[in-house]
């Protein structure tokens, strides 16, 4: 009962801390304001809420994987290279940073997020100009939470690739069933669904705000001490939209 109590308390003051924090600066730097904020909620956690569970370096590198795993929960985006370095970077002095407000890698993590997101729309762009085999049977896992980031830009290209196709294939399929006064003028044509389907991961994008960032961040510290402490309601992922979690489809 304590425990609950001393749960809901620090929850309760989380939510204060984030009614009063201010919007930080344009990415990837952060305003000053967002500090405090940081101090207060590392303190929290450790002198109020699991006490003796000092942020630790290996803590802190699974913290960095958390805020990854929020920002691309589905693993479709980020390369596990991006994993290493932004752990190998920040880590060691995630602790310090954190002790003295500075969370700058919340931002600059959020920016090569940000670059990876676009860069990938702009090879599916090209990519569904080009024209795809269908002749060989190929499965694509769609919910990849636990398959972890692809290994480098090629295994990425052809995860993408299968993803592709699915998308592809099932537009396709869907039109066929529906009835013919259901089905909309661009219904013959999968190929322009799915291309307006990712130009609208450009929009979701565009939509973080460095608050939402910061809130995301932040809580991917509280999961560490517990997997219930958030910071922030359900923030839609890029990555949502055209990775439902479903159960492994075969294209």
């Amino acid at each position: 009962m304590y425990l609950r109590l001393r749960f809901f308390v620090l929850q309760g003051a989380f939510i204060f801390l984030f009614g009063l924090s201010n919007l930080f600066a344009d990415l990837p730097k952060a305003k000053p304001g967002g500090e405090p904020t940081a101090i207060l909620v590392q303190k929290l956690l450790q002198d109020h809420h699991f006490a003796g569970r000092p942020l630790t370096e290996d803590r802190a590198r699974s913290w960095i994987k958390n805020y990854m795993e929020a920002l691309d929960y589905n693993h479709a985006f980020f390369l596990n290279t991006d994993l290493k370095a932004y752990q190998d970077a920040y880590a060691p002095q995630l602790a310090q940073l954190t002790q003295s407000g500075n969370i700058t890698p919340a931002y600059e993590i959020f920016a090569g997020f940000n670059d990876r997101v676009r860069a990938r729309l702009e090879w599916i762009k090209k990519r569904l100009a080009l024209p795809f085999d269908f002749s060989t049977e190929q499965s694509y896992e769609l919910d990849r939470s636990k398959a972890g980031w692809p290994a480098d830009q090629a295994a990425a290209d052809e995860l993408w690739e299968r993803r592709l196709k699915f998308d592809l294939l099932r537009e396709k399929l869907l039109t066929q069933k529906k009835p013919a006064k259901d089905k909309p003028k661009s219904a013959d044509d999968p190929l322009a669904t799915v291309t307006k389907r990712y130009d609208r991961l450009v929009k979701n994008l565009d939509d973080y705000d460095n608050e939402e960032i910061s809130q995301m961040y932040l809580t991917a510290l509280a999961s560490l001490y517990d997997p219930h402490s958030s910071f922030m309601s359900h923030w839609p992922c890029v990555a949502s939209e055209p990775f439902s979690p479903l159960k492994t489809a075969t294209v």
